[in-house]
């Protein structure tokens, strides 16, 4: 479990090297780790510095997306009987569209200069992140000294550790300096406790937001002596380094006039109290905590395959794992089993309780002007990004997401009632900042997206599924799902006995039209999960609101099957459909309701066949955050081999040296990276071993024939329920679910059906 390499990242320049460098992070703060024997720079994050928002200089004033009033909107009912009659045009929808003024981008923090002064030849170099533990070690010789290096995000003390050592007293030399790439930053040098003190404070030039860093730095030994710009230590046994971040952002809409999305307090303070408060206890004992803590989490799955290195290979770092993939069997298995692994390693280190969620690039970025800005997409990046969270026994790590969620339900009132008329609820468009950003997009195409409310709840209720957390369900996730229906209950247009989404667009594709495929089917789930959270909650003055919503549902038509034997897309098919509009395409947003969702499984055989059918028609080729998406789908319509095709498909063309996923089409591998590749496919392999969204837990459900022998420990199905289980030859050898609610299940495998009563706590061996 471990991502090594025999040579620091390629790249000296850190700008642009994003895909080579080792990640480490906490949830709120991340690190970039290049590992240059002779220097390198350390590159830092901390989730909440963005530009854009109130009082940013980007434009006019920040309207949280709303552009001004226009009177020539038509209501939905217009604009659906326009779209029948043919005389629509997309000059009706202009008054729909947003503004980006102030919109913003997630910005670089700071770096880490360190110069380590070695005069000799480097040998026997490596690097590398053990997921085991959450630690990037770098070690190497230098006339005949071996040098140490050591990394770490500690979630408990909230900060970033490193620690540079060597096996012979006295030989650590070392010069280091904070540096920002911007000019709005101010760094200064002092005396802390036992130690140095870098401090590093600044003030966003685009909207005032202030920052600020502090390294404490403690040398073992030896002399130590600062100037203007850096600090440097001689002759040290070691050094070690306490790095805190922080700003005066604060998560809280005021009203659009007054928010202002700060805290008042000086982030310079509560930076220096968590790095004092780390330095004040031992290396070792925040090394340990950090380990018991991060290993609490990823130590809940283990994979195997059929992974085990070839002996000798050459195969053995990833640069040659990935170069040589095809090759060799076994070196195929440990990387499909790493690339796993690092997705749940990359879950836990952006989103922790408390903190922002994961955004397109985790917590990690080296631009002040990020590709996309860095933000949040609601269309299914942010989804995806949360996908493996249940399944892979991490669900703590969707709290973030819960909590911020729910900071948007007031812009997001504000957006139902100003572009769709609904005064009841709330809803958001396709992207978003961590400024309440709630608004449809500037351009028709991928901007209005309303439905996406009901698509980030599925997350949600997928949360409550695989815990039967009731507290948080009652408390934190049952108001946003309410909110969400309850806008869709109004949002809805009445024709004859249908209930159509208008006006209506396949996210990124297609025509302007009603009743996409996407909007049809996540409203029906919406429906469905707010129906069944009622019942659940048992919740006496909402019953009359179920009864409207179970009457709604049935009405929505989610999912029908077109002229080639495919899901519809559009309700009514463009008359170049079949040219135009059914080639391979980045989304595959018609099968929503196949994957994540509910509605297409075993029990509508028809409709699960009309989803292999659109799968075969989009084609196997795709972005990185899509290729995971058609993972999850193929394994949906148990089709292991072809799943595996994309995995390989995936590997091959859309993954880093550092295995961040990629944006990219095909080879050169030089596109932006984006995280939801990573988790799209860490989810994806979840979904071809175990399944449990219809009802029952459906065991090695699309397992491809090269994973023929093999085991996993720790798997979650709905219901809270544990697997773990062994195959050989592609045959269920052992099964064991543990319970860990109480409720009863069934299980399936291949012909086999289980129903059980299960006592909270109890182990049961099924095989």
């Amino acid at each position: 479990m471990k991502l090594w390499y025999d040579s620091p990242a390629s790249h000296c320049d850190i700008l642009n090297a994003e895909t080579a460098l080792l990640p480490i992070g906490n949830g709120f703060m991340g690190a970039l780790v290049s590992g240059h024997a002779h220097c390198e720079k350390l590159q830092i994050n901390e989730e909440s510095l963005w530009s854009g928002g109130p009082g940013s200089r980007q434009g006019s004033a920040y309207s949280f997306g709303h552009a001004p009033d226009s009177p020539d909107v038509l209501s939905p009912e217009q604009l659906l009987a326009s779209m029948k009659d043919g005389s629509y045009t997309d000059d009706l929808m202009q008054g729909m569209l947003g503004v980006t003024n102030g919109y913003g981008a997630y910005q670089s923090f700071c770096s880490l200069s360190l110069d380590y002064r070695h005069c000799g030849n480097v040998t026997g170099y490596r690097r590398e992140l053990n997921l085991e533990t959450g630690v990037v070690t770098i070690c190497y010789e230098v006339d005949g000294i071996c040098f140490t290096r050591e990394y770490f995000a500690s979630y408990p003390a909230g900060v970033i550790v490193m620690k540079i050592f060597a096996d012979k007293p006295g030989a650590v030399n070392l010069t280091l300096a904070a540096q920002s790439a911007r000019n709005d930053v101010q760094v200064t040098y002092g005396e802390a406790q036992n130690g140095a003190l870098i401090s590093l404070d600044g003030k966003l030039a685009d909207n005032g937001m202030r920052y600020a860093a502090r390294f404490i730095v403690a040398g073992d030994g030896g002399n130590r002596s600062s100037y203007d710009d850096k600090l440097v230590f001689e002759n040290a046994d070691a050094v070690t380094i306490y790095i805190s971040a922080a700003t005066d952002y604060k998560n809280e809409f005021l009203g659009l006039e007054t928010s202002t999305y700060r805290n008042g307090l000086e982030p310079g303070l509560s930076a220096a109290e968590r790095a004092k408060k780390a330095q004040s206890r031992s290396y070792t004992g925040l090394y340990s905590e950090h380990v018991a803590d991060y290993r609490a989490l990823f130590g809940r799955v283990t994979l195997d395959i059929g992974e085990n290195l070839d002996e000798g290979a050459s195969g053995a770092h990833v640069n040659e794992l990935i170069a040589n993939y095809g090759v060799s069997p076994q070196n195929d298995r440990a990387l499909e089993v790493l690339l796993f692994q690092y997705g749940r390693y990359l879950l836990i280190s952006s989103s922790r309780p408390c903190t922002l969620p994961a955004n397109l690039q985790g917590k990690w970025n080296v631009e002040d002007e990020p590709p996309w800005s860095s933000d949040y997409h609601y269309n299914i990046n942010l989804q995806m990004n949360y996908w493996p969270a249940g399944v892979t026994n991490l669900s703590e790590c969707t709290l973030p997401l819960v909590s911020f969620i729910k900071s948007l339900i007031p812009s997001g009132e504000i957006t139902a009632q100003k572009y769709n008329g609904v005064s009841e609820g709330w809803t958001f468009h396709t992207s978003g900042n961590i400024f309440g950003f709630t608004a449809p997009g500037t351009s028709l195409e991928w901007g209005w997206s309303p439905a996406n409310n009901a698509f980030i709840c599925q997350n949600l209720w997928d949360y409550f599924l695989f815990t039967h957390d009731v507290d948080t369900l009652r408390n934190q996730i049952y108001p946003i799902i309410k909110g969400a229906a309850l806008f869709w209950k109004n949002a809805l247009v009445e024709d004859g006995n249908n209930l159509l989404a208008v006006p209506s667009l396949s996210p990124e594709h297609g025509p302007v039209t009603y009743a996409t495929a996407y909007d049809q089917q996540l409203v029906w789930e919406l429906f469905d999960f707010t129906i069944k959270a009622i019942d659940v909650l048992d919740l006496a003055d909402d019953f009359k609101l179920k009864e409207e919503l179970e009457d709604k549902q049935k009405r929505l038509s989610p999912a029908e099957i077109g002229a080639f034997g495919q899901i519809m897309e559009w309700r009514d098919e463009p008359s170049d459909f079949d040219d135009k509009y059914d080639k391979e395409h980045r989304h595959i947003s018609q099968l929503a309701g196949l994957y994540p969702g509910t509605i297409i499984t075993k029990k509508t055989p028809a409709l699960l066949e009309a989803a292999r059918v659109t799968l075969e028609r989009r084609g196997d080729g795709a972005t990185g955050w899509s290729m995971g998406w058609k993972i999850a789908l193929r394994a949906r319509v148990y089709d292991g081999n072809r799943a595996h095709l994309l995995i390989q498909n995936l590997i091959r063309y859309n993954i880093a040296q550092n295995l961040f996923g990629l944006h990219a089409m095909g080879p050169p591998r030089n596109s932006a990276f984006q995280i939801d590749a990573n988790l799209g496919y860490c989810a994806g392999v979840a979904e071809m071993l175990l399944q449990s969204h219809a009802g029952y837990i459906d065991i090695l459900p699309a397992l491809p024939d090269v994973w023929h022998t093999g085991s996993v420990k720790g798997l979650v199905a709905r219901g809270g329920f544990i697997i773990d289980m062994n195959w050989s030859n592609c045959k269920l050898d052992t099964l064991e679910i543990t319970s860990t609610t109480g409720l009863p299940c069934t299980i399936k495998y291949g012909d086999y059906t289980n129903k059980l009563d299960t006592v909270k706590g109890k182990k049961y061996v099924i095989f």
